[in-house]
């Protein structure tokens, strides 16, 4: 199989599973300066990915986001421990990608979209239940985009954004955690 087939439909299994229309896509550099392409639709991705190769191959890191309001939070810097404490809670994430020997992001996608404030409400609940710093999750979080390389200047040694898993389904405890642990929804 090529390899850029191959990779467009790694990442095409990760945008799929967050299920976002529009999405947001930016490269950083180690200086933090970052490169933004806003409110992408995926038949407009197609046209970066020679560009985002480049850029990654040049030291930047490629990341991803839901475009506006949206349903879904990042939570980073999970180790396995911590991500099978999370499924095991009923907060199985809908995307898992790897960044590092044992280090993950997990996008958890809830049964509705979420409103600004909601959302970060949401985020800071989800950190405290993943035991994580809630300071480092926030609504407009950037994710590593899967199978795209992860520059050194990040942790130390160059590692693959590796999506481990793509369910695209909602958390089980979705309706609970919404209704009882964070903020009341009608």
């Amino acid at each position: 199989m090529n390899g850029l087939v191959h990779q467009q439909d790694i990442i095409e299994r990760q945008i799929i599973a967050m299920n976002i229309a529009r999405f947001d896509i930016a490269t950083r550099k180690k200086s933090g300066s970052t490169l933004a392409h806003d409110g992408l639709y995926l038949n407009q991705l197609w046209g970066l990915v020679e560009l985002l190769r480049e850029q990654n191959q040049a030291g930047h890191a490629v990341l991803i986001r839901p475009h506006g309001d949206h349903g879904m939070t990042l939570l980073s810097g999970l180790n396995n421990a911590r991500l099978s404490k999370l499924k095991t809670e009923g907060f199985e994430p809908a995307v898992v990608v790897q960044y590092g020997n044992d280090l993950f992001q997990a996008w958890l996608k809830h049964d509705r979209k979420l409103e600004h404030d909601t959302s970060e409400r949401v985020a800071k609940c989800l950190a405290d239940k993943a035991g994580i710093d809630a300071s480092t999750t926030h609504r407009d979080s950037y994710g590593y985009l899967a199978n795209f390389l992860i520059p050194a200047w990040v942790q130390g040694e160059e590692q693959e954004a590796r999506l481990v898993e793509d369910s695209g389904k909602v958390y089980s405890a979705a309706g609970e955690l919404l209704s009882k642990y964070c903020v009341a929804v009608s």
